[in-house]
Order: structure tokens, then C-alpha cells, then sequence
């Protein structure tokens, strides 16, 4: 695993903006809950060179990670936490972080969506949206800063 030097603070207002949804009927305003919005995004380019890392911090770090089988179709990675099954870490391989920088966001969104589906609680399908709407505003100047 990399080092990370730049982490990218994030505004919680401005990554966990209110949407709308129908609940039992009802339209309410949702917002995900604070412990599951990243307060920082950093990336690196894994020590091996093969792979570019990004990684989300939390108010409260778990340690206790596990990984989802790397996806051929995608060559994407995704490590949650065991206990919350917050997503801490995706990891796609170098070459396809490179592609321009639409291809790689829709590849690494395709592979959040696929754990979405598999998310134990509906809640953390909140944080798997909140991380790929991250990875999609800050992925070209994550990959700027892996690369220094």
C-alpha cells in the first residue's frame, strides 16, 4: 500500500446534499447520516505500480477491513469496513486509472453500483452513493496528486 501526502478535505454540506424519496408514499427530504460522510479523499499509486488507490477518511477509522473479489469486468477493487460497511478504499488497476478520465469514473461507479446491491442495510447504499459522487468530482485532481 502507498502513502497518501495530499488528503482532500471535504465539505460535509457541500458532499451530502438533501435529495428527495418516496417513502411508504410519502416524499421526505434524506440526507445520509454524518458518520457515513467522508470527511477526507486521498489517492496514491500502490507501491507495486500496478495499482492507483483512493481512500476515504472518516471521523472514526475502522481498521478492520475486507475486500470484495477484484472484479474482472471492471478491474476494480472495493474494501469496506467490516463492521460498518462503509467504503474505505477502491483500487483499480493503474492502466485503466489513466484512460481518460470519464471512462475511468464510469468504470469505478460501475463497481460501487455492484456493491450497492449487496449492501446489508439500505443505509450504507447512502455512503456507496456519497463515495462515487466524490470519486466523480475529484478523480482528475486525485490522479494529479497521486502522480507527484
Amino acid at each position: 500500500m502507498g502513502d497518501i501526502h495530499n488528503w482532500i478535505q471535504l465539505d460535509p454540506i457541500e458532499v451530502n446534499k438533501p435529495h428527495q424519496r418516496q417513502i411508504d408514499g410519502v416524499t421526505v427530504n434524506v440526507l445520509v447520516p454524518s458518520y457515513d460522510v467522508p470527511k477526507a479523499v486521498g489517492a496514491c499509486v500502490r507501491e507495486d505500480g500496478k495499482f492507483f488507490e483512493i481512500r476515504f477518511k472518516y471521523d472514526d477509522e475502522e481498521t478492520q477491513l475486507f475486500s470484495t473479489e477484484f472484479q474482472q469486468e471492471t478491474n476494480v477493487q472495493i474494501y469496506r469496513a467490516k463492521d460498518s460497511k462503509r467504503l474505505y478504499r477502491i483500487v483499480i488497476d493503474l492502466d485503466m486509472a489513466r484512460t481518460d478520465n470519464a471512462k475511468a469514473i464510469n468504470i469505478i461507479i460501475k463497481a460501487i453500483n455492484g456493491i450497492s446491491g449487496t449492501a446489508p442495510r439500505p443505509s450504507r447504499s447512502g455512503n456507496y452513493e456519497l463515495a462515487g459522487n466524490v470519486v466523480r468530482e475529484k478523480l482528475a485532481v486525485l490522479r494529479e496528486t497521486a502522480s507527484r
